[in-house]
C-alpha cells in the first residue's frame, strides 16, 4: 500500500503533466500572421475626410467649369473619368467652387450659380450615399478585405459631413455671405441632369457679407 506522501506525490506529478499537455505554444510571430486586421472604419473616415480631402483641393474641378464642359461635350468628360469614381450609371467628381448665397432653406442652401438656368444647392439635411467616400478617387474597393467595411467607410464619412461639417455652417450661414466648399457631386452619366445640381459638402469656410 502506497503512503500518504508518495500518493500525494503521484497526484500533484498527474496533474502537472495533464496541465502541460493542454497547453498549446505557438510562436507570436506564426500567430500575428494569422490574425486578420480589423478596420478602423471612425478613424480611416476622419483621415480621409479631415486630411486627404483638403490635401487634394488641386485634383478638383470648379464646379462653374465643369457645368460648362459637361453641357459643351458630356462624352468627353464622362469617357475621362476614372475607374475609381464609377459605380455602374453613376460618376463622382470633386468639385470647388466659391459662391454668395442666395437662400437657406431647410433642406439646402442654394448658391449663386454662373446661369439662371442652374440650381446650384448644398445639401443639408439628407446625406446619404457613395459620392462622399468616390469623388476624390482616394478609395477603391479593392483596398478592403470585404464589402461590408467598404459600405461603411461610406456610412461613416457622412455621418461625420452631418456631425461635424454641418452643424457650424448651418448655424452660421446667411443669405448675402460667400461660402467657399469643397463638395462631392454624382451625375448619371446616361442621363445628366444640370439644371438642379445638389452638392454634398467636404468642407465649408463662411466669408461673412
Amino acid at each position: 500500500m502506497l503512503s500518504g506522501g508518495l500518493k500525494y506525490a503521484l497526484i500533484v506529478l498527474a496533474v502537472g503533466l495533464l496541465g502541460y499537455n493542454s497547453v498549446y505554444v505557438e510562436r507570436l510571430s506564426e500567430y500575428k500572421s494569422g490574425v486578420q486586421k480589423t478596420l478602423d472604419v471612425k478613424a480611416y473616415a476622419q483621415e480621409y475626410l479631415f486630411k486627404k480631402v483638403p490635401q487634394s483641393v488641386g485634383k478638383a474641378v470648379n464646379i462653374t467649369e465643369l457645368i460648362s464642359r459637361v453641357s459643351g461635350n458630356p462624352k468627353a468628360v464622362f469617357n475621362a473619368v476614372p475607374e475609381s469614381r464609377r459605380a455602374g450609371d453613376q460618376l463622382y467628381f470633386l468639385v470647388k467652387g466659391e459662391a454668395e448665397i442666395v437662400e437657406v432653406a431647410e433642406e439646402y442652401v442654394l448658391l449663386n450659380s454662373s446661369g439662371d438656368s442652374v440650381k446650384l444647392k448644398i445639401a443639408t439635411e439628407y446625406i446619404f450615399g457613395n459620392a462622399s467616400r468616390n469623388a476624390a478617387g482616394l478609395i477603391s474597393a479593392d483596398q478592403f478585405d470585404n464589402t461590408m467595411d467598404f459600405n461603411n467607410v461610406s456610412e461613416e464619412i457622412n455621418r461625420l459631413i452631418r456631425s461635424q461639417i454641418l452643424p457650424p455652417f448651418k448655424k452660421e450661414a446667411r443669405k448675402g455671405d460667400t461660402v467657399n466648399f469643397i463638395a462631392a457631386l454624382e451625375i448619371r452619366e446616361t442621363a445628366p441632369k444640370l439644371t438642379d445640381i445638389e452638392l454634398i459638402p467636404l468642407k465649408l469656410v463662411i466669408k461673412p457679407h
